[in-house]
């Protein structure tokens, strides 16, 4: 049971981390990323560029070491993973209490719902599911295999897309509004 648990948060993490770099690192997505760092009053102009690259390539590397579950390259990829997790969700939290104009989450590379509880909920999420596998992973053995890994790997890939798509999810259950309209959605 542990070992389906950690594959299925590995699996996850992963599949949302590979998600989130492959979105920002679009020219349309970095774009976006970068209006919502400056939007979040993060970094400077000129320390936005190396911080937009740094957290794509944090989120890609957390991604690969992650898809090696039950070893120490897994264990790095989740110590990293709770690392930019952490820090999203501060600044998610810092964004939200701080108000203002809303800030427009770009963290698939596309601009989105504006940061609220619903990103704060889906980023601490993750987090507790980063925490949970080191925890898992730290009391035994941590390789899921044959239907158990099939199962878990399935699992994980669909929790996944349940979280990227998370704000589309939303959306339908919520009335549109200027604020939550995305420029995509614009005709």
């Amino acid at each position: 049971m542990a070992t389906a648990f950690l594959t299925v948060c590995h699996i996850l993490v992963a599949v949302v981390f590979a998600a989130s770099a492959v979105g920002k690192a679009r020219p349309a997505g970095f774009r976006a990323f970068l209006t919502t760092l400056a939007d979040m009053g993060l970094g400077t102009p000129g320390l936005r560029r190396p911080l937009a690259y740094a957290t794509i390539t944090a989120e890609g590397v957390a991604a690969g070491l992650l898809l090696l579950p039950g070893t120490r390259a897994g264990v790095i990829g989740l110590l990293l993973a709770s690392l930019v997790l952490a820090v999203l969700t501060i600044g998610v939290v810092r964004t939200v209490r701080r108000g203002g104009p809303p800030v427009t989450c770009a963290c698939f590379g596309r601009t989105g719902r504006p940061l609220g509880v619903l990103h704060l909920v889906r980023n601490s999420g993750l987090l507790l599911a980063a925490v949970g596998a080191l925890v898992v992973t730290g009391s035994g053995p941590g390789r899921a295999a044959g239907g158990e890994l099939v199962v878990s790997v399935a699992a994980g890939a669909v929790l996944a897309v349940v979280v990227i798509g998370l704000d589309d999810i939303a959306d339908l259950f919520t009335a549109p509004t200027a604020s939550t309209t995305r420029a995509t959605d614009l005709p």
